[in-house]
Parts: structure tokens; C-alpha cells; sequence
């Protein structure tokens, strides 16, 4: 199988980790911009986690599937809009019915602090900022990272959801990289076929 590098949080929050091999592909100067690095890695396993709104997890109703984020590190419910996490409608059965989920004493039926997460692999594009001189500020290399996205689903001309974009590392300022992959598991060949096109994208912005 080979050794594989990690990059991306590695923490237990939000966030997105990514594991691959070498890349199978790489350019400079991506789309048109001095010193933005781009690297093709395929079979990247992609592991999304989401903590919460605040990184304490969720609380699940185990009855109906209602999830809601924790505010803190104390077993304390949360509340939606005003409305106690006891009081939640089901999510599940007639749209009509208005009764709680849960009838009373029965806060055995939720699970507190819990993270989700999910595996994907797929085909995913690395693009590093970090020699880009003119994108030398985080909101600035995420507007540029958005509009790669957009600009990319337009020249491959697919719905712009086929193709994902995580932003987290420079947001979170870990590092000036951000990838795109494509959503279908095993991947899709649209970001394999954007570093191809990829002189074709500098005349999009």
C-alpha cells in the first residue's frame, strides 16, 4: 500500500483530515497566480468530522434522530429557537403530529457530547498558497479558494456540488492550503481533468 502523509486538523473538532501517497501530479502557478503550488493525489482518504457548532459535540435524541449542538462541556440540553431539547417534535412520523418526542423522565433517550464523522476517498486536489504573494492574508486566500471552486464547476460545466472544497486550514490559519476533491466516492475525474485544464480556468476570473 505505501506510506501515506497527512495533512489537515488532526484534532478532535470540526474539520477535515486527508491522508494520501505521493502525488501522481503537480504544477506551479495555478491558474495563472505566481507561486500557487498545486499537487493531484488519487485514492486521498478524507475523514470529516463536525463537532458542533462549539466544539462540545451534540446532543442526540436516540428515539427520532433530532441532534442539536452542546454549548458547553456540562450535560446541560440545549434549546432550538427557545424550544428546550425536551420538548423537540420527532423528526420521524406525520408532519402533523405535535407532540413532544419525549414524554417526561425520559432523558435517558439522549446521547450527550457526541462527534460525527465520516469517511471518504476520493481524487483531491492540494493547492498550497504559501509562495503566492498576492494572496498573503486568510480572507484573501479563502475568497480565492471560492472562487477557484466556482470557476472550476464552470469550466468542467457540472453542478458546482460535484466538486468539494475544504477551506478549514486556512480559516483556522494552520496553513495556506485548501483542497478540492470530488464528491463521489472513488472520484469522479473532474479534478484530475481541472489540473489538465488548467490553463483554461486563468481566463474564468
Amino acid at each position: 500500500m505505501g506510506n501515506r502523509s497527512r495533512a489537515g486538523r488532526s484534532n478532535a473538532g470540526s474539520g477535515l483530515n486527508v491522508a494520501f501517497r505521493n502525488p501522481v501530479r503537480t504544477a506551479e502557478d495555478f491558474a495563472g497566480i505566481a507561486g500557487v503550488c498545486v499537487q493531484l493525489f488519487e485514492n486521498a482518504d478524507l475523514l470529516a468530522m463536525n463537532a458542533g457548532q462549539y466544539e462540545f459535540g451534540f446532543a442526540l435524541c436516540t428515539r427520532c434522530g433530532f441532534a442539536d449542538s452542546m454549548h458547553s462541556a456540562t450535560d446541560d440540553l440545549p434549546s432550538l429557537d427557545g424550544v428546550p431539547f425536551r420538548e423537540h417534535l420527532p423528526i420521524t412520523g406525520k408532519s402533523s403530529n405535535n407532540r413532544p418526542c419525549w414524554r417526561h423522565g425520559e432523558d435517558e433517550l439522549v446521547i450527550r457530547h457526541l462527534h460525527f464523522a465520516a469517511e471518504h476517498n476520493t481524487d483531491l486536489l492540494q493547492l498550497d498558497l504559501e509562495r503566492a504573494n498576492s494572496l498573503r492574508t486568510p480572507a484573501m486566500a479563502v475568497t480565492f479558494a471560492h472562487t477557484v471552486h466556482l470557476a472550476a464547476a464552470e469550466l468542467l460545466e457540472v453542478d458546482v456540488r460535484e466538486i468539494s472544497l475544504s477551506t478549514e486550514d486556512l480559516r483556522q490559519g494552520n496553513s495556506w492550503r485548501f483542497h478540492l476533491y470530488d464528491s463521489d466516492a472513488g472520484g469522479s475525474g473532474h479534478v484530475a481533468e481541472l489540473i489538465a485544464r488548467r490553463q483554461n480556468l486563468e481566463m474564468l476570473f
